[in-house]
């Protein structure tokens, strides 16, 4: 919506009220063009438009726009509109009152409101569809132009500075008439007359008498026909012969006949609008009923093409020539017509056709009728007859003497006789079934007089004129014809091949062809009129069902909208090219010599190619398959087969291949091990997760990007130059050394670290500046540090990101790395929780999602592309229990505050590097040594169920908790622990155990051990003084011994001594994971609160995340949250 001012558009938006409003509804589609002009006084809008982007009309100061919405609104004090030819539907110009032109003529109004238009000067409204028009209201008007609408009425009594009035092809008669006239203004006293425009001599439906036109002449008005020349009216009586034709038409009221008529005095015509007399050359009539009477003596009668469905002459004994062709007529009664001579009535439906009481017929013509016989027995001043298109089996005119003309092409004729037409000059006789001894004596009857013959058809043909059969014609001062200005020669000397072909092109259109046979070949359903020119491919359609004839060895037949070919009867074929079609289905068993078949971008669904040894070469990319079977193909060098379904392709029996383009399918395998030839490959777009190309030395060309390969192999294809694999999962690219490699691209893969150095360092020193793109940085695997593309710069290559811009690198991040073994299959799920300080890499494996635990702990899953993952990062804890990892390597990332590996594999763990661990459980693996002296910080401590038989501890100084459960432990000193808390010790070989250095001690459990007498003394004797836990045995089957004296005495210094059936809420709950049946849990089910402490003894929420100690009366618990 954009505004203008009165001379020219403007399209800045400035205020402007809606009380002058024009609306209009157009039946053109959006996008479409819609011609306007306006003129306004001060700012106006177009809604609706484009208004800002006008297209100039030559010679014209109005202007296109593109339309936005087919309801389009002018706002403003519009003087002037110009909308004609628009198409418009509706038009509202009643709250617009600053009108003063309006030109709406050419569109499809079928009301036009006139009523508030007071300021009306110049009113264009012709050629629409008005049935009533009311200008009473317009007291200014000075033009109006209403001509070529449906009006029956018009009175402008009111418009008295009328000087123009344009009422031609309207409906206005009689009565109707004489008031518009009368109410024509007086103009006796004007300078210039006025002028009214009364009848239109092509076509015309008012009727406008003498007596009329001198009231508009007695008030000084020029009354004239629109081409101005001068109109004096009809006649008021007119006398009409006694003839009658009666015609039904299947048309409706108010559509248009054709009718040509030659009468013997007046006629008259009832059933359609006209005007009396009629205007010269009138042939176009509207229909006001569908039963039309012509009266008068009529001696000549055209009314082809007006959907008759029947046609009564009989009462019209006076005519002598009639043509009724392209109607619906299913008979026409002849018999009391003696004067014709001529006739036509084709494209009708007669299966009949009488003229035995013609005698004076000189000319028949019924062509595409249903006619099966016909008797010349009674016309013998027949000179011409053309009946082609019939079901015409036998024709005689043995009673013709004076015959000069026959077309009786589309018939089943399959002898004719013309000895009795001395005069015969022209036949059309094709598409009929006359050849061998029949056309022989055809020719022997003709008269040896000049003549033509046009006897065989460029399509298909039953008629057959030999080479021979011609040279007889000749001889009789004949020619033939193969069409209407070819000269035919015969015959051809045709092989047995055929080929057949659909098209659905239309009839007319050209067609190309490219053709090559053994000897000569002919294409029916084409025009073959002047032969085939050497090296045509162009042929125009006569046929939609063509068949080439002859030994075709190569068919080129691309892009012809073929819906259909056969070529099983075309042993010779060599190649083929049928691509860009509609094909469904070809059959190719019995074209064995085939080399090379294209037929891409049809809709096939299958291919068939068992047959088919000699196939060098095959193109079938974007088609429908699903499977391609090339075992019997073992001389094919070329497949292109992308853009189908393919889920695998076999080319093991393709040993020549040298190019294979597969891309853009779902393939997940493809095995190149027998292809050693191959030097381009393109794979890219598929499913691939592995390839192996070592079998193929010649490649050059590998495209294999957007696969799901994690790892590529090229050391073998010394000759490759052009590699792209990006967008896979590729943790190793090996790249070949020393090969002509000129461009790579390898982004959004994951390489970094030495997998990258390894392809920067396989980049050959390049002159040409070849280069590689990398990374995307916006988002990639890939990481690329500034020293890698420094390297690749000294080679002569140009490193780019993915959109080629030069890329700089990153900055070089020192990374600690973690590296573990699963024992878990590729494609199965690792739960880790990792966090790090910055920057996180992990490889042989890619997160798919994420959990939380009841405790709010965030584990993201990852599955497996290897069975080892590397962590690169300065981790700071690692969580990786029940992951059946056999090996863990953590000495790389010194960072490491927190280890939990419990619930694996491990049979070593080598913590010498990590200073800062705080947190280690490593319980449940199968370790039998383990080395915390390089640990100093070491707090909580868990190796519970290993097989560890002893562990030292003095350095362990900051040691709060210890769990070696289930060991093989004989001896545990502890006298550097001074800060633990708690200890779990149970199910070992100690036969003793002193706690004196433990003064902090709380929590002990000492169960399934070899501790009694003085030994149990001696513990007893070092236990700290103030309240604590401690579960000493179990009493069904333990070696430690503890008696009621020795549970006194540590219960006097304040521990609660109890056996482990009775200490349900006291074991010892696992660092890794807290289970919804753990004790602590149990008891906030039941609404018992607890003393949360965190590891410095500082009160905590339920919130807090960490190693928790929580208390419950005398019960004490410790969990990791």
């Amino acid at each position: 919506m954009l505004a203008g001012l009165k001379t020219l558009p403007t399209f800045v938006r400035k205020s402007i009220t809606s009380d002058n409003i024009i609306t209009m509804t157009t039946s053109k589609n959006v996008g479409d063009e819609l011609y306007l002009r306006i003129i306004a006084s001060g700012d106006y809008e177009v809604e609706g438009v484009d208004y800002a982007h006008p297209i100039d009309v030559p010679y014209s100061e109005g202007k296109r726009y593109r339309i936005t919405s087919p309801n389009i609104n002018v706002k403003g004090r519009v003087l002037r509109l110009e909308c004609n030819n628009d198409q418009l539907t509706a038009l509202d110009v009643t709250k617009c009152y600053s009108l003063e032109v309006l030109d709406c003529s050419g569109n499809f109004l079928s009301m036009l409101d006139l009523s508030k238009s007071s300021s009306l000067q110049q009113v264009s409204c012709g050629n629409n569809r008005l049935q009533n028009l009311d200008v009473q209201k317009c007291v200014f008007l000075e033009s109006l132009y209403c001509g070529g609408n449906r009006l029956t009425a018009l009175d402008v009594t009111r418009n008295s500075s009328l000087m123009g009035l344009d009422i031609s092809n309207n409906r206005i008669k009689g009565t109707a008439m004489t008031t518009l006239m009368k109410s024509l203004p007086n103009a006796t006293s004007r300078l210039i007359k006025p002028q009214i425009w009364v009848n239109n001599p092509k076509h015309e439906a008012n009727i406008v008498s003498q007596s009329q036109v001198a009231i508009a002449k007695a008030k000084d008005w020029v009354v004239s026909d629109t081409h101005l020349a001068p109109y004096e009216g009809t006649p008021d009586g007119v006398a009409i012969g006694s003839g009658r034709i009666t015609m039904t038409t299947q048309k409706k009221v108010g559509e248009k006949i054709v009718l040509q008529i030659k009468a013997s005095g007046e006629f008259d015509i009832e059933g359609v609008e006209h005007s009396r007399p009629f205007a010269k050359n009138q042939i176009e009539f509207t229909l006001t009923s569908q039963q039309v009477t012509i009266k008068g003596d009529v001696i000549q009668l055209t009314c082809s093409g007006n959907k008759l469905a029947q046609l009564d002459i009989s009462q019209c004994p006076t005519l002598s020539a009639i043509t009724c062709d392209r109607n619906e007529l299913t008979a026409l009664n002849l018999e009391h017509n003696t004067e014709l001579s001529s006739v036509s009535c084709s494209n009708n439906q007669l299966s009949e056709l009488n003229v035995t009481h013609n005698e004076e017929l000189q000319a028949l013509t019924c062509n595409n009728n249903n006619l099966s016989q016909l008797d010349l027995s009674h016309n013998p001043a027949l000179l011409t007859l053309i009946c082609s298109s019939n079901q015409l089996s036998q024709l005689d005119f043995s009673h013709n003497p004076y015959f000069t003309t026959l077309w009786a092409a589309s018939n089943k004729l399959t002898a004719l006789d013309f000895s009795h037409n001395p005069k015969l000059a022209s036949l059309v006789l094709l598409n009929n079934q006359i050849k061998g001894t029949s056309m022989d004596a055809l020719i022997a009857s003709l008269p040896a007089t000049k003549g033509t013959l046009l006897g065989i058809s460029k399509t298909e043909e039953g008629n057959v004129i030999t080479r021979r059969q011609v040279a007889a014609l000749k001889a009789k001062n004949w020619t033939t014809y193969a069409g209407f200005f070819e000269e035919y020669e015969g015959s051809l000397e045709l092989g047995d091949g055929r080929i057949t072909l659909t098209t659905d092109m239309n009839i007319g259109e050209m067609i190309t062809l490219e053709v090559n046979a053994k000897g000569d070949f002919l294409i029916e359903g084409v025009d073959m009129s002047q032969g085939i020119k050497p090296n045509q491919i162009g042929f125009r359609l006569t046929d939609k069902h063509l068949t080439i004839k002859g030994d075709v060895t190569s068919l080129r037949c691309s892009a012809d909208r073929l819906t259909a070919l056969d070529v099983t009867q075309c042993p010779t074929l060599v190649e083929l090219n049928c691509g860009n079609n509609r094909l469904t289905h070809i059959d190719l068993a019995h074209n064995a010599q085939l080399s090379r078949l294209e037929c891409n971008d049809n809709q096939l669904t299958a291919l068939d190619l068992a047959h088919n040894p000699e196939l060098n070469a095959l193109i079938c990319y974007r088609n429908q398959l699903t499977a391609l079977n090339l075992s019997a193909n073992e001389k094919l060098t070329f497949l292109a087969s992308q853009y189908n379904q393919l889920t695998t392709v076999d080319v093991s029996k393709c040993p020549e291949l040298k190019t294979l383009w597969l891309h853009n399918n779902q393939i997940s395998t493809l095995g190149l091990f027998h292809n050693a030839e191959l030097s381009t490959l393109w794979v890219h777009n598929n499913q691939l997760s592995e390839m192996e190309l070592a079998q193929c030395p010649q490649l050059a060309t590998l495209w294999a990007y957007n696969n799901q390969l994690n790892q590529l192999n090229l050391t073998a294809n010394k000759q490759l130059a052009n590699l792209n694999v990006q967008d896979n999962r590729l943790l190793s690219l090996q790249l070949p050394s020393k090969a002509p490699l000129d461009y790579v691209a390898c982004y959004h893969n994951r390489l970094a670290d030495e997998e990258l150095d390894a392809v920067v360092s396989a980049l050959p020193a390049s002159s040409s500046q070849s280069s590689i793109r990398i990374i995307d940085p916006t988002h990639d695997g890939n990481i690329v540090s500034k020293a890698q593309v420094a390297k690749a710069q000294q080679q002569g290559w140009a490193v780019l990101d993915h959109e080629g811009n030069p890329y700089v690198g990153s900055e070089d991040i020192d990374l600690g790395t973690v590296t573990m073994t699963t024992t878990k299959p590729v494609g199965e799920i690792l739960r880790l929780a990792l966090t790090a300080s910055g920057e996180l890499r992990v490889k042989g494996a890619e997160q798919v999602g994420s959990e939380t635990d009841e405790y709010g702990r965030q584990f993201a899953l990852y599955r497996l592309t290897a069975q080892q993952i590397k962590i690169k990062a300065n981790l700071t804890e690692l969580l990786c229990a029940d992951n059946q990892i056999s090996e863990l390597e953590v000495t790389a990332c010194p960072t490491l505050e927190t280890v939990v590996c419990s619930n694996n594999q491990l049979k070593k763990l080598d913590l010498s590097n990590l200073s800062v661990l705080s947190t280690l459980d490593c319980s449940g693996n199968q370790l039998s040594q383990l080395d915390v002296n390089h640990n100093p910080r070491l707090r909580v401590f868990y190796c519970a169920n290993n097989l560890l038989s002893q562990l030292d501890l003095s350095a362990s100084t900051a040691m709060l908790y210890l769990d070696v459960t289930s060991n093989q432990l004989s001896a545990l000193p502890l006298q550097t622990c001074t800060k633990l808390m708690g200890l779990w010790c149970t199910d070992n070989q100690l036969t003793q155990l002193d706690l004196s250095a433990n003064t902090s001690l709380i929590r002990l459990n000492t169960a399934h051990n070899f501790i009694s007498s003085e030994a149990m003394d001696a513990l007893i004797g070092s236990l700290p003084t103030h309240q604590g836990l401690w579960v000493v045995a179990d009493p069904a089957q333990d070696g430690n011994a503890i008696n009621a004296a020795q549970a006194a005495t540590a219960t006097a210094k304040g521990w609660q001594v109890l056996y482990t059936d009775n200490v349900v809420a006291g074991l010892r709950l696992p660092i890794s994971s807290v289970s919804k049946d753990t004790p602590a849990a149990a008891l906030g089910r039941m609404g018992h609160s607890t003393e949360d402490y965190d590891l410095a003894g500082r009160r905590v929420v339920n919130s807090y995340k960490g190693i928790v100690i929580s208390r419950k009366g005398k019960q004490v618990f410790s969990s990791h949250r």
